[in-house]
C-alpha cells in the first residue's frame, strides 16, 4: 500500500490511532510494503497506541517494509492506555508502535518532523514511540534526518522509555543479533520529561 500527499486535520480517537493510518497488519507468509510519504497531520490523535502519522504496525510475516518519509505532525498526540497494559500506553509524534517477529523486516523513518506535544503513561518518543523485535526478527530499523520540536511527556518507569526522537527500542531475542538499529542526523528541540529512562534522543535501548 502507498499513501502519498495526504492531509488530516480532524480529531482521531480509537484503540490504535493514527493521524493518517491507524493500524497496518501483515498476515503469515505475505510479504508487504507500507509506504507513507509527504503526509501531514494537524489534528489531535488519542488512543491506547497513537501516532501522528501511523498508529501501529504489527506483522506475522517475513520481508515486510514500513517506510514513513517527509511527513509532518503538528497535532497533539496522546495515549490513554493504562500503565503496564499489554500493547498499550505508547505514543509517537510520527509513529506509535512497530512490532516485528520475522526475518528480513525493515522500518525506515526518514526526513520527518514532529511539532506536536506527545504524552503517554509509558513509552513515548518525538518521532517513534516504541519498536519491539522478537522471536525470529532480523532486519533493520533506521531513523534518519528527523526532527522533533514538540514537548515529550511520560510517566515511564522501570524498563520503559521517553525520548526526544525514540522512546524505546527493544530487541529481546538472540536471533536478532545481526539486526541493525540506526538513529542518525536527528535533532531534538523539545523538552523531555519522565520518571525513568529519559533521553534527549533515545529513552531506552535493550538488546
Amino acid at each position: 500500500i502507498t499513501v502519498d500527499n495526504c492531509v488530516s486535520n480532524c480529531y482521531v480517537s480509537g484503540a490504535f490511532a493514527g493521524g493518517i493510518v491507524g493500524f497496518c497488519y501483515s498476515l503469515n507468509n505475505s510479504a508487504a510494503s507500507y509506504i507513507i510519504s509527504n503526509c501531514t497531520n494537524s489534528g489531535v490523535v488519542s488512543g491506547k497506541v497513537s501516532g501522528g502519522i501511523l498508529g501501529r504496525e504489527d506483522n506475522a510475516s517475513s520481508s515486510v517494509t514500513v517506510s514513513v518519509s517527509n511527513c509532518i505532525n503538528t497535532g497533539s498526540i496522546s495515549s490513554y492506555g493504562t500503565s503496564g497494559a499489554v500493547n498499550g500506553a505508547i505514543a509517537g509524534g510520527i509513529v506509535g508502535f512497530v512490532k516485528y517477529s520475522k526475518e528480513n523486516c525493515v522500518l525506515n523513518l526518514l526526513s520527518c518532523l514532529n511539532q506536536g506535544q506527545v504524552v503517554a503513561s509509558e513509552q513515548v518518543g518525538g518521532i517513534l514511540g516504541s519498536f519491539y523485535g522478537y522471536f525470529d526478527f532480523s532486519g533493520s530499523v533506521t531513523v534518519q534526518d528527523c526532527n522533533n520540536q514538540g514537548n515529550i511527556k511520560s510517566q515511564a518507569v522501570e524498563s520503559n522509555g521517553t525520548g526526544g526522537i525514540v522512546g524505546r527500542i527493544d530487541s529481546d531475542n538472540t536471533y536478532t543479533t545481526g539486526s541493525i538499529f540506526s538513529v542518525s542526523l536527528c535533532n531534538n528541540y523539545g523538552d523531555i520529561s519522565g520518571k525513568m529512562n529519559v533521553g534527549g534522543v533515545i529513552g531506552f535501548y535493550e538488546n
